[in-house]
């Protein structure tokens, strides 16, 4: 297997379902990947300002003929962070399409029938060679011998993307720091390429530090401008002086907005996860949000339906209950999200 491969493989669970990592992080590990490949393979060369095709012939790899065609094909010369950020933006996919066909044509990705036999099956690793690659990451990472360059050049990716913690979940990967420190340090491969190497992992760790601290600040600033809304919003719910403001426009024309800006949030919470509850604090913001929705949808019919209610004998107490409810869930909801931004920013 070439590195990319072999990353491909580890980059997913025994039933072969991929680890959660972001979709961006993914990209740029899959780029840096085949250029550690074609740079194990002396197929390019790479300083901290250029990166250059020392060889242009075909490897036999698709995934890798493709990135080659690429870089030789450019007119002017780019460094290899440049690189990795077009790769991973327009190359990725295919890279990633690529490589998946040929780890299935080798049986190292198994189709497995489902239920309905119509529907492809899900593609799963093949568990000796996922157990192999698996027991020799783990013998580098606790052991002080000098290991394989190539070995190296996969740990740091497999660290960069995060997974290491998902690949051996039984393990405190906090212990192994320090060899990953190590390993980084270490020289990874002849004098020829060592230089070429080096590069493109430095590149691979400050691009992805890069696009986190880039989502961290846009995090911060939307939390920051929805907090703000918030605020302005229940502020002009308890404050006597500001409630006239929302009779402007006409009261059904903003009940009519709220409406819209409920079912708003209830595809925005399906955006953002899918309506999975989670664990813990997300279940519990989850279940505030849920609250919200499920009781402002429940005050709306008691409101529009009151007369319809009032002819069934239902009491006002139980007709304005949900209402009561649906604020009491609001007021809840922005501390528990401040809270959730500042743990995923601070994390």
């Amino acid at each position: 297997m070439t590195l990319t491969e072999e990353l491909v493989l580890l980059l997913r669970d025994d039933e072969g379902l991929p680890f959660l990592v972001r979709e961006d992080m993914v990209a740029c590990v899959l780029a840096g990947a085949a250029l550690l490949d074609l740079a194990f393979d002396f197929r390019i060369d790479t300083d901290l300002e250029s990166l250059i095709v020392v060889d242009s012939a075909v490897t036999g790899n698709s995934a890798l003929d493709r990135v080659l065609a690429r870089i030789a094909a450019r007119g002017e010369v780019c460094d290899t962070s440049t690189w990795i950020g077009i790769l991973s933006a327009e190359e990725a996919p295919a890279v990633l399409e690529s490589t998946l066909a040929k780890l299935e044509r080798g049986g190292l990705l198994k189709e497995h029938r489902g239920t309905f036999p119509w529907r492809r099956g899900r593609l799963r690793p093949d568990v000796e060679a996922l157990g192999a690659s698996r027991r020799r990451i783990a013998r580098l990472l606790i052991s002080d011998d000098f290991p394989d360059p190539r070995d190296i050049a996969l740990v740091s990716l497999l660290d960069a993307c995060d997974v290491l913690p998902d690949i051996f979940p039984g393990r405190d990967v906090d212990d192994w720091r320090p060899r990953l420190a190590q390993l980084r340090k270490m020289e990874l491969i002849g004098r020829e390429v060592a230089g070429a190497i080096a590069a493109i992992q430095r590149s691979i760790v400050e691009e992805v530090r890069a696009r986190a601290a880039q989502f961290r600040r846009v995090l911060l600033e939307v939390s920051t401008a929805a907090a703000a809304v918030g605020a302005a919003a229940l502020l002009a719910g308890l404050c006597p002086r500001a409630r006239p403001v929302a009779r402007r426009g006409g009261f059904h024309w903003w009940r009519l907005a709220h409406a819209g800006l409920g079912t708003a949030c209830l595809l925005a919470l399906f955006v953002h996860t899918g309506f999975r509850l989670g664990a813990g604090f997300n279940a519990g913001l989850m279940g505030c949000f849920l609250a919200v929705l499920v009781f402002g949808a429940l005050a709306g019919v008691c409101v529009n339906g009151a007369t319809a209610l009032r002819k069934l004998g239902v009491p006002a107490r139980l007709r304005f209950l949900p209402l009561r409810l649906h604020r009491l869930a609001l007021y809840l909801a922005p501390p528990l999200v401040v809270i959730h931004v500042l743990i995923v920013y601070l994390y």
